[in-house]
């Protein structure tokens, strides 16, 4: 699966199965003093994940709520 994210775009995804190759493009290399997130469960975005997730990175887990 390939997906291009636009400049500014919040973005998150959870794939289903373990044998899962995803590739993003993104407008320009990956600058990480810059990155900014916010966490998957935040209860303000509402999403409805359809499963807890087995594999995150500590980034990931450690990013504010809103």
């Amino acid at each position: 699966m390939q997906l291009y994210i636009p400049e500014g775009c919040a973005h998150g995804f959870q794939t289903l199965t373990d044998d899962v190759l995803l590739r993003y493009m993104i407008s320009r290399p990956y600058a990480p003093d810059f990155s900014t997130g916010l966490r998957y469960d935040d209860p303000a975005l509402g999403v409805p994940w359809p499963d807890k997730p087995t594999v995150m990175s500590e980034k990931d887990r450690s990013w504010p709520l809103l």
